[in-house]
């Protein structure tokens, strides 16, 4: 894993890429890089995730930096403390400025889990609609997004904080019992869809865990 250091000095290049950037740095009392760069799992062309909580309430992307910023109450809060991100964080995250006195306190909570089940829910709905006159691309995108989203949620749902996406993409094995669990939650979601969507789509799902299973499904796997 990088160092301290090395993710501090990235950090500030990377916030001297923009006009406030050092500025919101300096009225942080905590500062956290987190995602995959604090995991070491970064490409060349991985940007670097910044948390501050400061007095600025704020969110920041570009193609080097994505940075959010929090008021330094919202460490207090409940919502903050049981939310999916909390969890990564004190699971993954580096401190390059404050420490995290409320680490002890972080439990993923149902209201989050419940969000993060509503936000696949609204995918299976609005998908099969337009599924099959979506370009090939964006039927790539959504797959690789559902599985994803899917991945997260059985994780918090067994209280695992969510690693960085790369582990999700590459070493799910590390982190679950396999890709059967990501087809079985799939399926519940999908059982009332449109046959030919659920096979079209489980079969995707299957080619993004770089498996051979079978292209169509009729029934859930069986764990």
């Amino acid at each position: 894993m990088p160092s301290k250091d090395f993710l501090s000095q990235l950090a500030i290049e990377r916030l001297m890429t923009t006009s406030w950037g050092m500025t919101c740095l300096e009225e942080s009392v905590e500062v956290v890089v987190f995602g995959s760069m604090s995991a070491g799992l970064e490409r060349k062309d991985s940007d670097i995730d910044l948390l501050c909580f400061g007095t600025r309430i704020f969110t920041f992307k570009s193609g080097q930096l994505d940075l959010i910023g929090m008021h330094k109450e919202t460490r207090e809060s409940a919502i903050w403390l049981s939310s999916e991100l909390a969890s990564h964080i004190v699971a993954y995250g580096t401190w390059i400025r404050g420490s995290c006195a409320w680490a002890a306190d972080v439990r993923i909570g149902d209201r989050a889990i419940e969000a993060k089940r509503h936000r696949i829910e609204a995918f299976i709905r609005a998908l099969p609609h337009a599924w099959h006159s979506l370009d090939e691309i964006f039927r790539v995108k959504y797959s690789i997004k559902l599985r994803r989203e899917t991945q997260r949620l059985i994780l918090m749902e067994d209280g695992t904080p969510v690693p960085p996406t790369k582990v999700l993409d590459d070493f799910w094995d590390s982190v679950s019992r396999g890709p059967e669990d990501v087809q079985n939650r799939l399926y519940q979601f999908t059982a009332s869809s449109h046959e030919s969507f659920n096979k079209d789509l489980l079969r995707r799902i299957d080619a993004s865990f770089g498996t051979d299973r079978r292209a169509a499904h009729s029934s859930p796997v069986l764990a």
